[in-house]
């Protein structure tokens, strides 16, 4: 009887032992998609990246970058605001988004937003910077106000 005990109670602390364990492996991040096949610089074969779309990106994966380590550089491409923006963001309206990358490595990992309903202004700037080659440029889906809902780290603008 004192066996059929302690059999018992072995198999109970594996059962017990095994969601505990499952519960501590966390799944790795995403990582952001590879580069596009491109011709290196200089060469004959060099062509304009043709670039119709604007890769986006969501608040979660981004909170998965983050707590990966990953370096990413926010961008706040409104043309003038107030309140709130994303923590260490820079403010580089639309326009500007060209000039404000030429000293940037191009395998920077840069996340634009802005207010817009339909993420227009952020779009328009990933695109420019995935036509300038940045190639882990993305616009934020939902913009400032899904940052916002996740209640992640703002800062007043000046």
């Amino acid at each position: 009887m004192r066996v059929w005990s302690v059999l018992v109670a072995v198999a109970m602390v594996c059962v017990l032992a095994i969601p505990a364990h499952a519960q501590r492996r966390r799944k790795r991040p995403k990582p952001p998609p590879p580069p596009p096949k491109m011709a290196m610089p200089g060469t004959e074969t060099e062509r304009p990246v043709e670039v119709t779309v604007a890769r986006r990106v969501s608040v979660d994966d981004l909170q998965e970058w983050m707590d990966a380590g990953l370096e990413i550089r926010f961008v706040d491409t409104r043309s003038s605001f107030t309140g709130p923006k994303i923590a260490g963001a820079a403010h580089v309206p639309e326009l500007e988004v060209l000039a404000w990358s030429k000293s940037l490595p191009r395998d920077s990992v840069i996340v634009a937003y802005c207010t817009c309903s339909d993420e227009h202004t952020s779009i328009n700037a990933v695109l420019k910077l995935q036509r300038a080659g940045f190639i882990y440029a993305y616009a934020l889906k939902g913009g400032l106000s899904a940052w916002l809902k996740k209640s992640l780290p703002t800062e007043t603008a000046p």
